[in-house]
């Protein structure tokens, strides 16, 4: 049994074809290129839903690492939440985000702690895109959708110019919702 278990355990994982993977790559190449014509050089964008880096079973349909794909299709000229490594302060508010506050109840804290895009990803839900539509319904923007369907972004300018909120008040949000100091302003 012993034997059996380890020669079963010892077999390669089964990988999609060439064309397949060359197919998902080119969805997210020309999605995230849509998300770079829109958003400026430097745009930080967090990526829903939250998955603690490294090494946690990812939620709903997603994959391990599935969450480094926007990443991977940008020309470097975004900045994205995922892969803050599990236990530091930068990883410690996103968890807190996920588990109290919630991505709608965080979003003037997110706006202060600079983020100006949402990305998230379909397959991590299994609420029937309840997350989905609460998030557009409080934003008040329609998201950009990934040809596939999969992916939805949501800038977060337009929600922002409509809040009566300063800089300031935004970074006590960050500080008050999710215990996290903001960066601090350029000068």
């Amino acid at each position: 049994a012993v034997l059996a278990f380890g020669l079963w355990d010892g077999q390669p994982p089964r990988f999609a074809s060439y064309a397949t993977v060359e197919a998902r790559h080119a969805n997210d190449r020309e999605f995230v290129g849509r998300i770079e014509d829109l958003m400026p050089d430097g745009t930080a964008i967090f990526q829903l839903p939250v998955v603690p880096f490294p090494e946690e079973p990812p939620p709903g349909r997603m994959l391990d690492y599935d969450e480094l794909r926007g990443y991977l299709a940008d020309d470097g000229s975004l900045e994205w939440s995922y892969g803050s490594i599990r236990g530091r302060p930068d990883a410690a508010w996103q968890i807190e985000l996920r588990d109290h506050v919630g991505p709608v109840g965080a979003l003037p804290a997110l706006l202060g702690l600079g983020f100006t895009g949402i990305w998230l990803d379909t397959y991590g839900y299994t609420d029937g895109g309840a997350e989905a539509r609460q998030l557009q319904e409080a934003v008040g923007v329609e998201p950009l959708v990934s040809s596939d369907g999969r992916f939805l972004f949501f800038d977060l300018r337009p929600y922002r110019a409509g809040l009566d909120l300063t800089d300031e008040q935004l970074g006590q949000a960050a500080r008050d919702l999710l215990g996290v100091e903001p960066p601090a302003a350029a000068p």
